[in-house]
């Protein structure tokens, strides 16, 4: 399973249900960060940090110090992408129960359809099927829950309250680029077939039906999910956007919401999505 985000749209959640499930393998991480930090440009950071954490267990070993190898090997699959493949491949082979392995990194919702074709065809050469799974959140309040979540981690950043920190944030190319759900949309289904891709939206998702379809999806048995397990809740997450602030972001994303609801006819986007009531 690619997890390709979108960010704060209850991937962790789902990554941590599937992870209760015996047929699902699990070792070092829920995001690799692998292709983001050799494709995106906007994940320069992550690049970064890639090789920072790697350079310092590198050290800490030859010092003989507490070290994780972990980082030594994610940094070895953003330099030799094949190293990567064969992890996924080695971690599937480890036990006859797995069925399943996953890279949810939420960053991928970036790369391009040329980046999407060439993993599904590394997978597919070593006898993998390698399937997309791609959730979606109401555009203006993913960006909130984002700046939210980054003025909790980083407050020294912030001199300002995160509603002012949206208003001057939505714009930037990191944050922007995270809620164009149409090109992430476009760019994959330009590389997997329908059959290899799964939708789902983050306001339907807590529901034993829409895990119910995630399970059936990935070819796993279903488990009965606790839907009361709230992971990385953020201070105010029960907070809406100030309407004037929503309306603006609302227009920024106009596009991406009609061409949302035209991918997804069936859906009542403005029944899903508050957002969605200002630009359809």
């Amino acid at each position: 399973m690619l997890g390709v985000g979108a960010q704060k749209a209850a991937t962790t959640w789902l990554y941590d249900y599937l992870r209760r499930s015996p047929q699902f393998v699990h070792r070092l991480f829920k995001e690799y960060h692998v292709f983001d930090s050799s494709d995106a440009a906007t994940q320069e950071w992550s690049r970064k940090k890639v090789f920072r954490l790697s350079a310092e267990n590198s050290a800490n070993a030859k010092l003989q110090k507490s070290s994780q190898a972990k980082h030594l090997l994610r940094a070895s699959m953003v330099l030799h992408p094949k190293h990567y493949y064969g992890y996924f491949d080695t971690l599937l082979c480890s036990g006859p129960e797995f069925r399943l392995a996953a890279d949810v990194t939420p960053a991928y919702a970036l790369l391009s359809a040329d980046r999407y074709a060439k993993i599904r065809t590394a997978f597919k050469r070593r006898g993998i099927r390698a399937r997309a799974v791609f959730l979606m959140r109401d555009p203006v309040e993913r960006a909130y829950s984002q700046v939210r979540m980054e003025h909790r981690r980083d407050p020294e950043r912030f001199t300002v309250p995160p509603e002012q920190a949206l208003r001057d944030l939505y714009t930037h190319p990191g944050t922007a680029a995270r809620g164009r759900y149409d090109q992430t949309i476009a760019n994959l289904e330009q590389a997997f077939p329908d059959s290899d891709l799964h939708y789902e939206f983050y306001e339907r998702l807590f529901s034993k039906e829409a895990v119910g379809r995630v399970c059936e999806f990935l070819v796993v048995d279903y488990i009965e999910p606790d839907f009361a397990y709230i992971p990385n809740v953020t201070t105010g997450s029960k907070r809406h956007v100030p309407g004037d602030l929503a309306q603006e972001i609302a227009e920024y994303h106009r596009l991406t919401c009609h061409k949302v609801q035209q991918r997804f006819p069936s859906i009542d986007l403005c029944a899903l999505w508050p957002s969605a009531r200002h630009v359809l």
